[in-house]
């Protein structure tokens, strides 16, 4: 479940600043922090903490905390039932700086829910200095949380937006900033790659953020299929190249964003293009965020749609309540074999909080 909340801030009301040089003056201080001041961040699941993390030091190691909880009821009308889920994750950064100023840290993230009672977790160490951030382990996402379109609010989820073959585990992962830039480069485990660049800075009184990705990996489509008489290849194993580009436009306290995407799925014996857009809008009003998205994709001819509706509302600090309404509906099929196969809405609901 992919409804991790990347909630936004309003900006501050200054009278005595203008708001062109409130947007340019946020931009340059996100510039000018060094790779060393935000740790890497192993959250790619479904929920994000909305609080700085607790941080304290012991002899030449800084530590951080920060995590929440989540209690959620979840309708869903493909088993016409309701689920009631308590859900928490926590994350935790230990840092050095070395005596040449880079700093050396490792990082660990870990998710349980009482649904199905799994526990997931993440673990990474990385190196950062002037030239960028270099970091092993759970790390192959990262390239994505950089260039990736900005996630829906509150409990809002867009499936199928983003390419459908995906990068293994483990992997060691670039990041580097160059002024208003960054150049991103991952490599996994099983030779699949991702590499990709951003580029942010304001205008006037808006803000414009550009990003490019492309991916070569492998989508297996086809795992619970029984192919004992073709066991000379692996036929439910496509090679996947995908390029992607996203556009931002941040005005206040409202964001605009879209990403076109192209991504080729190919073996010895098939050979499918698919094509999507996604589209978002999302806007902060006091303590009220909310947000819209939509998904429209075709694989030879056939659709992939979804679309996702979020509200959050801040009750207190780090306490909130969130809403979200997600749709879903895609059925692929290529000579008998169903590449996608997903109709489904889901309501959900639930109360969370962050620390």
């Amino acid at each position: 479940m992919d409804i991790k909340n990347h909630s936004f801030q309003e900006t501050p009301h200054v009278c005595a600043v203008p708001k062109q040089k409130l947007v340019s003056l946020f931009f340059i201080s996100a510039t000018l922090i060094s790779p060393l001041a935000s740790a890497v961040d192993l959250n790619y699941e479904s929920l994000s903490s909305l609080e700085e993390p607790l941080a304290f030091e012991y002899a030449d190691v800084t530590f951080s905390v920060n995590g929440l909880f989540d209690a959620s009821s979840i309708y869903r009308d493909s088993d016409d039932d309701t689920d009631y889920q308590l859900l928490g994750n926590f994350q935790i950064n230990a840092e050095t700086q070395l005596s040449n100023s880079w700093t050396l840290g490792a990082a660990y993230f870990g998710e349980g829910s009482d649904d199905d009672g799994d526990y997931e977790d993440n673990i990474a160490a990385y190196l950062s200095g002037v030239w960028g951030t270099v970091s092993v382990g759970n790390v192959s996402e990262l390239v994505r949380e950089q260039a990736r379109r900005r996630r829906g609010v509150g409990n809002a989820e867009l499936n199928f937006d983003d390419r459908l073959g995906q990068l293994g585990d483990y992997g060691i992962t670039y990041i580097g900033r160059f002024g208003p830039a960054q150049l991103l480069a991952t490599f996994d485990q099983d030779g699949g790659y991702e590499v990709g660049g951003t580029y942010q800075r304001p205008m006037g009184n808006k803000d414009y953020r550009f990003a490019i990705r492309y991916r070569d990996t492998e989508y297996n489509f086809a795992d619970n299929l029984d192919f004992s008489g073709m066991s000379s290849f692996d036929f439910a194993s496509l090679e996947s190249k995908s390029l992607g580009f996203v556009s931002e436009l941040t005005y206040g306290s409202s964001v605009f964003d879209a990403e076109l995407g192209f991504e080729q799925l190919s073996n010895s014996f098939i050979s499918l293009d698919r094509k999507y857009v996604s589209l978002g809008a999302s806007r902060k009003i006091g303590r009220l965020a909310f947000s819209a998205e939509a998904h429209f994709g075709d694989i030879e001819g056939q659709s992939e749609t979804s679309y996702a509706a979020g509200v959050a509302f801040d009750v207190a600090r780090g306490l909130s309540l969130n809403f979200g309404l997600n749709h879903s509906d895609a059925q692929v099929d290529v000579n008998g074999i169903s590449i996608l196969d997903n109709d489904d809405t889901e309501v959900s609901v639930s109360l969370r909080y962050s620390f």
